[in-house]
């Protein structure tokens, strides 16, 4: 695979070329992105309005060998029918969720040809000065094709900066953490715009995925000679368990449009289960 064609999976899938199924990759949805003004946050709360929701309350062990199941948290147990399981592979890769028993050899088998990206995005507060630079333009460090990064230079008018790359140049500054990210981007910035630039950032906002607990990852990406193992993680597990997400979703992986079909179909399923 050619450098450019790589350190453009960097910037869509978020991985290194070799650890991407190209078979999988050719089922992939293509479209527009769509931008969410208010925030992802707002669009979640719409959806659960009215529903009993409970935060803070990360799950410890699913228990699915009985004619139910019981999910067990920091503040007690839960009863059910069946359980629909949303959280990212990265989560289940790292046995963060314990399940008794353990997840089936099929199951087990699909996560292990699942990874997870890490497309990362740091955004920095830039006020004053614009440089001469017109909203939406984007500029493009491509000084080593392993460390490629794209940076959206005041979409939508608003006085930020969004830098984007993926793969282990991404994970190694989400291991570095904020500030040092923060000064990564700066410092790219400044070289292509001027000095000046360093004293109009006044902010940043780095989720860092990859180190976030309740991710490892940004989303989920096969395995080379693994491009069946989306299909066989939404197989449900024991007429009781389902998988969902984006991880699930086919060519909808990677896709909150994906994410939320398969959730639809997984809650479809349990909504037949006889009680």
């Amino acid at each position: 695979m050619t450098p450019v064609a790589t350190s453009g999976l960097l910037l869509s899938i978020g991985e290194e070329s070799d650890r991407i199924s190209a078979r999988d990759y050719q089922r992939l949805w293509s479209g527009d992105d769509f931008v969410v003004p208010s925030g992802y946050g707002n669009l979640v709360a719409r959806h659960g309005e009215g529903l009993d929701i409970r935060l803070g309350e990360p799950v410890e062990t699913i228990r699915w060998d009985g004619p139910g199941v019981e999910i067990t948290t920091r503040s007690g147990t839960l009863k059910a029918r069946a359980c629909i399981v949303t959280v990212p592979v990265g989560v289940l890769k790292a046995g963060d969720i314990r399940f008794t028993p353990a997840l089936p050899a099929r199951t087990r088998d699909a996560l292990n040809g699942i990874g997870m990206g890490a497309l990362t995005k740091i955004a920095l507060k830039v006020e004053g000065d614009r440089f001469g630079i017109k909203p939406g333009m984007s500029y493009l460090e491509a000084g080593s094709p392993k460390a490629m990064m794209n940076v959206d230079l005041f979409p939508d008018d608003k006085d930020i900066v969004i830098a984007y790359c993926g793969g282990d140049y991404a994970r190694d500054l989400s291991r570095a953490g904020t500030a040092a990210a923060r000064d990564h981007v700066t410092e790219l910035l400044a070289k292509m715009v001027g000095e000046s630039f360093r004293k109009a950032v006044t902010g940043v906002s780095f989720p860092a995925w990859w180190t976030d607990p309740f991710s490892h990852g940004s989303y989920s990406v096969c395995r080379p000679g693994f491009e069946t193992a989306r299909d066989r993680l939404a197989e449900p597990i024991g007429g009781r368990v389902w998988l969902a997400g984006e991880a699930t979703a086919g060519g909808g992986a990677m896709t909150v449009g994906g994410a939320t079909l398969a959730g639809r179909a997984a809650a479809a399923a349990v909504a037949r289960l006889k009680a």
